[in-house]
């Protein structure tokens, strides 16, 4: 079996591409995060974590599962913020997350990518089926609220309206959201929304990036309105800590039939 058929049905498009990008040297993958990132006061050293870890690691990270990425203490906060009942419950997962340096502190690099335009989904958070047990239902809500603090912090920090919401465009909120709130307890944060370049393999899916400019324009329009978009490529202080949301660009090869 070839590796990325390990992959399930995610075995194409951007999962395999980022497990591609992680994969080598470590000074390689340091250096490549770094130049990724492209802003001097962010890098990324080879002493520092990231996962997946390559072909040998491909497990997607969640924040609040391992001590590699922030502390037990912050990792109890995280969970407490987004779950009401924790046993059987899952934290959002992220395509990238490393440690990092950011401004001179230590921080997390996270971030989320795309493969075709319809990788961008508007969809909100799948609701619990009827006849769902009470803790579902209790996390739906709980998730509802923590997404609304975020969104009422960042609006409160930039002056414009955020509109980040649990029931729509899911995914691009609840990224926010834990930036935001990684940023609020003391961890800077670099997210970077990440559009893989010329992704022949998923041509059918959906309409390809083939440049800087597509992707930007593809994720402005799928943000409007949910997130403040002239905020795409600023510091945000978050009670003197940095948020940093950036829009940027790779070309991983990647040929499954090969």
């Amino acid at each position: 079996m070839k590796w990325w058929e390990g992959l399930g049905k995610d075995n194409q498009g951007s999962r395999p591409r980022c497990v591609l990008l992680t994969d080598g040297n470590r000074n390689e993958v340091a250096k490549c995060l770094t130049q990724l990132v492209d802003s001097p006061s962010v890098a990324v050293s080879p002493d520092n974590e990231w996962r997946p870890c390559g072909k040998t690691s491909v497990k997607e990270p969640q924040l609040d599962k391992s001590d590699n990425f922030v502390s037990p203490a912050i990792r109890f906060k995280l969970q407490n913020w987004w779950i009401a009942a924790p046993r059987g419950s899952r934290t959002p997962t992220w395509d990238i997350a490393s440690t990092c340096e950011i401004m001179g502190e230590q921080g997390l690099l996270l971030l989320e990518a795309k493969a075709h335009e319809n990788e961008l989904s508007v969809s909100g958070k799948t609701p619990p089926k009827l006849g769902a047990k009470p803790n579902s239902h209790k996390n739906h809500e709980k998730i509802a609220q923590a997404i609304s603090k975020a969104y009422d912090g960042l609006t409160k920090l930039t002056g414009n309206p955020w509109n980040l919401s649990r029931d729509t465009h899911y995914q691009l909120s609840n990224r926010i959201a834990w930036s935001w709130k990684l940023a609020s307890l003391g961890i800077p944060v670099v997210l970077v929304y990440l559009g893989f370049l010329n992704t022949k393999d998923m041509a059918k899916n959906g309409k390809l990036f083939k440049s800087k400019a597509d992707w930007e324009r593809a994720l402005i329009n799928h943000s409007n309105g949910i997130v403040d978009n002239s905020c795409w490529g600023k510091c945000l202080d978050c009670n003197c800590t940095p948020f940093i949301p950036l829009i940027r660009v790779f070309n991983q090869p990647f040929d499954p039939c090969a």
